[in-house]
Order: structure tokens, then C-alpha cells, then sequence
């Protein structure tokens, strides 16, 4: 069983060491996932062609079913004294109608047009704010990572520094005892490295803030004993290439554009064509 367990223990030590390593490019892909807002491009994108279909219904016929019924206490009715006789129709008291009425839209000045144009510019520009998000988070992931990397080889340089130190003090210590070196020289060696435990302290703080953040944005827990390679290169991490501020600068320059279309377009008049049909007791001719 002892056996077993060493052998397994060797052939996983692999996988464990490699899942102990973290990418540049995996944190992004990961925090861009974990993302809340993500998922809002493609709502938008839906509800836009939702909004879209609706605009576009408007030149549908328009089509209103309308039904009426009531009973009349009292109803007019037609006495005459004549020398003859005559029937004359009586109003029932029991009334009811039922009416179709049709509308289609023929030319409404060029709204329409200009709402759906509207439309897709308000949505464009809502993809370009969320792709703009996601690249500011690009940017806090990356200066995370950085931040990190920066903060590793600082603290390999203050080891280096911190053994450098205490391999002179202990030369000291020996050249006081052997008379060949002053102890006044030995507390500005000490104080050096109170002075560089001190800045280790602090590194160690900041990588580990920095680590802590990381694992929120992207949504799972990193060890600090996770080692973080250096890029090979940052190319292809801007979002298709360009800053989305300037397609947001575009399409708000088409909105105003389009909005003083619109504005024009709701003065001019509008056309229909309408019919009713029809019927009810009594008609159109009770008599």
C-alpha cells in the first residue's frame, strides 16, 4: 500500500506542480468569464432586434374588433293621427353592434426609418460601453499581474540583499573579534537590514493584496505559492485591435445626426387608409 501511494504521489506531482502555474492570458480569459456584465452583449444585442421588429410592425395593417350591446328602458316611437292606417317600425329597446375597423399606414414621413437607424446606433453604442468595460478590466487584470511579477523580483533582489547583509555581519563580528575591524560598524549593517526586512514585509503585503484581488475578478481562489510566468508578449490583449472610445465617440456623432432626422421626419404628415365594417341591430337604416 506504501508502495502505492509513492508511486502515485509521482506521477501526480506533475499535474499538481503544472496547476500550480498561472498565464497572463488565462487570468483574463478567466475574469472576462466571471465578468457579471459579459452576458449583457448579447441581451443587448437580443433586445435591440426584439425593438427592431416592433418598429418594423408599424406598417402592418392595424386591425380593431369592437362589440357593444345594451337595453333601453325607453325607445323613441312614431305616433301620427292619420285618417289611415299606418305601420310604423318601432325601435327595439334591445341594441347591439359589432364593428371591424382596418387602418394601414400608406406613408408616415420617414420615422419609422429613422427610429429603427436610432435603434441600432443605442445599441451599438451599449456593445461598445460593455466592450469598453471589459477592456478597463483587461487593463486592472494585466496591472494586477504585473504588479505581482514586479513584487516577486523585487523580493528575489532583497534575499540576495538580506544574505549579502547577514554574510557581513557575520565577517564583522568576526574582524571585532579578531581586532582587525571597529563594532561601530556593525550597527549600520544591522540597520541596513532592519531597513530591508522591513521593505520585504511590505512587498510580501502588496503581492499578496494584489494576489487576494485577483482571485475576486476572477472568481476562484490563487495561492500565493502560485508562480506567475512572465509573458511571453502582450500583443493580441487590446479588444479587436482599438480603443472602443473611439466607436463610441462615432456612433454618438450618428445619433445626433439621426435624432435631428428623426425630428424633422415627425413634422411632416402622415397618411392612412382606413375602413369599417359592420353589424348591429338596428342598422344603419332603422326605418
Amino acid at each position: 500500500m506504501k508502495r502505492i501511494t509513492i508511486f502515485l504521489a509521482i506521477i501526480l506531482f506533475p499535474i499538481v506542480a503544472k496547476s500550480q502555474d498561472l498565464q497572463l492570458q488565462d487570468c483574463v480569459r478567466e475574469s472576462l468569464k466571471n465578468n457579471p456584465l459579459s452576458a449583457n452583449k448579447a441581451l443587448t444585442m437580443q433586445i435591440a432586434e426584439v425593438k427592431g421588429k416592433i418598429l418594423k410592425s408599424a406598417w402592418l395593417p392595424g386591425i380593431d374588433i369592437n362589440a357593444q350591446s345594451t337595453w333601453q328602458s325607453d325607445v323613441v316611437t312614431l305616433e301620427f293621427d292619420l285618417p289611415f292606417a299606418v305601420d310604423f317600425p318601432k325601435i327595439p329597446k334591445d341594441q347591439y353592434k359589432v364593428t371591424t375597423d382596418i387602418s394601414q399606414l400608406i406613408y408616415d414621413g420617414g420615422s419609422i426609418h429613422h427610429q429603427q437607424v436610432l435603434e441600432k446606433l443605442t445599441s451599438d453604442l451599449s456593445v461598445k460601453e460593455l466592450e469598453k468595460g471589459e477592456l478597463d478590466l483587461k487593463s486592472t487584470v494585466e496591472d494586477l499581474y504585473f504588479a505581482i511579477l514586479v513584487a516577486e523580483k523585487r523580493i528575489e533582489v532583497l534575499n540576495l540583499m538580506t544574505e549579502n547583509l547577514q554574510s557581513t555581519v557575520k565577517q564583522i563580528e568576526s574582524g571585532v573579534k579578531n581586532g582587525l575591524l571597529s563594532e561601530s560598524d556593525l550597527p549600520v549593517v544591522i540597520a541596513e537590514q532592519i531597513k530591508t526586512d522591513q521593505q520585504m514585509i511590505s512587498l510580501k503585503g502588496l503581492k499578496q493584496r494584489a494576489v487576494q484581488t485577483l482571485s475576486i475578478l476572477m472568481g476562484r481562489e490563487i495561492s500565493l505559492d502560485t508562480r506567475f510566468l512572465t509573458p511571453v508578449t502582450t500583443r493580441g490583449l487590446m479588444l479587436n485591435g482599438e480603443r472602443p472610445e473611439y466607436g463610441m465617440f462615432e456612433l454618438q456623432g450618428e445619433m445626433l445626426t439621426t435624432r435631428k432626422s428623426l425630428l424633422n421626419a415627425q413634422l411632416r404628415p402622415k397618411v392612412f387608409a382606413f375602413g369599417q365594417a359592420g353589424y348591429g341591430k338596428p342598422g344603419l337604416n332603422f326605418m
